[in-house]
């Protein structure tokens, strides 16, 4: 099966002149459905800037691909562990839509030794989680302006906010191609530091 990649790409961008560009394939000898982790600095901590835990955490996302039901959410990486957000669903209209996560009330659920609450005074953005029904097709995404602001104003130029990635430069923290591993754990890499993983999906 064709490898999936992800790229920074500037034929398609929300904003400015580029946007990153996720072209998923299906694993055809696996049938669960697809949870595929793009992970910002590897999902580390150290490799992130770091957030107050307040405001929203948003971006733009594209797509016309998906599944019925697919669902996009963040994890961020907190002091007792790694915390997911609600999910939201994605809209497959082929138009640019922000999706933006409240972090003064989080109301999540635990990833790792967490407890579904952000109780840090600051976080790291852990990854964005793209999950659909198991599928033979290909799914494209296009990603813009990660975006924290404490305002929640949902604007690029708010005073208050902290821009993690507008993909206007070749190496941010989702940046670079995929490689596959042991046939278990899916991993795609997205930066010089960072990488994607899927869980069983696709290849």
């Amino acid at each position: 099966a064709t490898s999936s990649t992800m790229d920074k790409v500037t034929t398609n961008a929300c904003s400015g002149s580029a946007s990153e560009r996720a072209v998923l394939n299906d694993d055809a000898s696996v049938t669960t459905p697809w949870t595929v982790r793009l992970l910002s600095g590897s999902g580390l901590p150290a490799n992130n800037v770091k957030i107050t835990s307040d405001g929203t955490l948003s971006f733009w996302l594209k797509t016309n691909t998906a599944q019925s039901g697919a669902t996009v959410q963040v994890w961020f990486d907190d002091v007792d562990g790694a915390e997911a957000s609600p999910a939201l669903t994605i809209l497959n209209d082929g138009e640019w839509h922000q999706y933006s996560f409240d972090l003064t009330n989080f109301a999540g659920t635990t990833v790792t030794t967490g407890n579904g609450a952000l109780d840090g005074d600051t976080v790291t953005l852990d990854a964005i989680v793209l999950k659909q029904p198991n599928t033979s097709s290909s799914w494209t995404v296009y990603f813009d302006d990660v975006i924290h602001d404490r305002a929640a104003s949902g604007t690029k130029v708010s005073s208050q906010n902290k821009l993690l990635d507008d993909f206007e430069v070749s190496t941010g923290h989702f940046d670079q191609a995929p490689t596959n591993t042991a046939g278990t754990q899916y991993t795609v890499g997205i930066s010089t530091s960072s990488t994607l993983q899927d869980r069983k999906s696709v290849v």
